[in-house]
């Protein structure tokens, strides 16, 4: 049989090939080309891209697929490009329940923003919905900029004021030691006493810690440091090491060597069944 294939992206029989197919399949070629080819256009448009039958319509989803690339290759952190693009897919997913329809660019209205705002403030912390205030200002700011919509919806949204919270409570000298002692005791006892040093000794987040590899730490009796390669705002930061964590983190590596397995990778790799440092 002979077929007729667009781009890559639709193999359909000739005999079977109407013209409504054909629109439909020239379409979605563009629209795939459209992703794969913006370096080539500048300011991306609703009118910019317009071929035989007119403007590729985006809807707000594929924008959020854009504007995560955007996002990308303005150097923000991997993670914040992450929350980011959750926090306004949760708005959108959110708003299509409320209206029960799927949601437009034209829906995209400071009412829809607030309304989702004090939704999110309800089940929420206050951090959480602030997050999500600030990926909706992004995401709305680069929309207007690229002209998917003729003016920002998020250009007056607020964040949440913070209620001044009672300070911290850290764990007692005898808590701290229980957590030190099960650590020790549990499977991967070394590793995991490792890494509780690491924690409580330097205040590195836990997702520093995931991401530590072998050649980023120097130690010996008398010093140490780490290097935290990717840390708050993507950047570098060095923390010393006190005798506690380079103890611990001697004892974790003998424990390595003794069963050949590689000190130049990971310096917590993860076990299977097993999810350390988050």
């Amino acid at each position: 049989m002979e077929y007729m294939i667009l781009g890559g992206y639709a193999k359909i029989p000739r005999t079977q090939y109407s013209e409504k197919r054909r629109r439909i399949c020239i379409l979605l070629r563009k629209l795939a080309d459209f992703a794969l080819n913006l370096d080539d256009f500048g300011p991306i448009s609703k009118e910019k891209y317009a071929g035989e039958y007119g403007p590729v319509r985006m809807t707000p989803w594929q924008t959020v697929f854009l504007w995560a690339q955007h996002l990308s290759e303005a150097d923000y952190a991997t993670a914040t490009v992450k929350r980011y693009g959750g926090a306004v897919r949760q708005f959108l997913t959110w708003y299509e329940k409320q209206e029960r329809r799927p949601v437009e660019l034209a829906d995209l209205t400071p009412i829809a923003l607030m309304g989702y705002r004090q939704a999110t403030q309800q089940n929420r912390a206050t951090a959480t919905t602030n997050l999500h205030v600030a990926a909706l200002r992004a995401w709305g700011s680069w929309l207007a900029d690229q002209r998917f919509l003729e003016a920002d919806p998020a250009e007056r949204l607020k964040s949440v004021g913070h209620v001044k919270a009672d300070a911290p409570v850290s764990l007692s000298d005898k808590e701290l030691n229980a957590l030190l002692r099960a650590a020790r005791a549990s499977r991967y006892g070394q590793r995991n006493y490792a890494i509780c040093q690491l924690l409580l000794q330097t205040g590195m987040r836990l997702g520093e810690c995931q991401a530590l590899r072998w050649q980023d730490i120097e130690y010996n009796e008398r010093k140490g440091s780490v290097l935290i390669r990717a840390g708050k705002g993507n950047k570098a930061r060095s923390v010393p090491l006190n005798g506690s964590a380079r103890a611990a983190l001697a004892d974790h590596a003998a424990r390595l060597m003794r069963k050949r397995s590689p000190t130049h990778g990971p310096a917590f790799p993860k076990r299977k069944n097993d999810t350390p440092c988050g």
